[in-house]
C-alpha cells in the first residue's frame, strides 16, 4: 500500500508509539523490524480504511500480520520485517494505491459500462468480502 507523505508520517509515527522496536525512515520510504516477521510481537489488531462513496460507505480491514512480509520479498536480509506500507510522492495528496495485502480478503468486479456503453468518463468498481 503507498500513502501520500502526509498520511505516511502519521502512519509511520502510530507505528512507533505501538511499536518501540520498529524503525521509520522517510528517506527510504519504508518502516521495518530488525529481526524476523515471526520475532514480531504483534497486537492482535487489524486496520481498517473507510471507503466512501454516493452510496455510503464500506470498511476494508486488513489483519496486522497482513502487512509484515519477510526482508527476502525486498531482496534484503530475511531477519528483518517490513511493513507493507510506504510512502509515495508519485501521486497527489488523497491518493492511495492499496494492493494484495488488503484486497486479498476481497472480491473486486470491475464494470466498464459507463466508459462503453454511455460515453462517461468513469468505470464502476465492486467490491465484496470474500467468504
Amino acid at each position: 500500500m503507498y500513502l501520500p507523505d502526509a498520511d505516511w508520517i502519521q502512519f509511520a509515527e502510530l507505528l512507533e508509539q505501538e511499536y518501540p522496536d520498529i524503525v521509520c525512515s522517510q528517506l527510504e520510504n519504508v518502516c521495518y523490524f530488525q529481526k524476523a516477521c515471526a520475532h514480531v510481537q504483534g497486537k492482535d489488531r487489524s486496520f481498517s480504511i473507510n471507503i466512501f462513496d454516493i452510496n455510503g460507505a464500506m470498511k476494508l480491514e486488513v489483519d496486522e500480520k497482513q502487512l509484515f512480509v519477510g526482508g527476502e520479498q525486498f531482496g534484503a536480509s530475511p531477519d528483518l520485517c517490513y511493513v507493507t506500507v510506504f510512502q509515495s510522492r508519485l501521486s497527489g495528496d488523497d491518493v492511495w494505491h492499496v494492493g494484495s495485502s488488503l484486497m486479498k480478503n476481497y472480491y473486486v468486479v470491475y464494470d466498464m459500462t459507463p466508459y462503453d456503453e454511455l460515453g462517461e468518463d468513469y468505470l464502476l468498481i465492486g467490491l465484496g468480502l470474500q467468504n
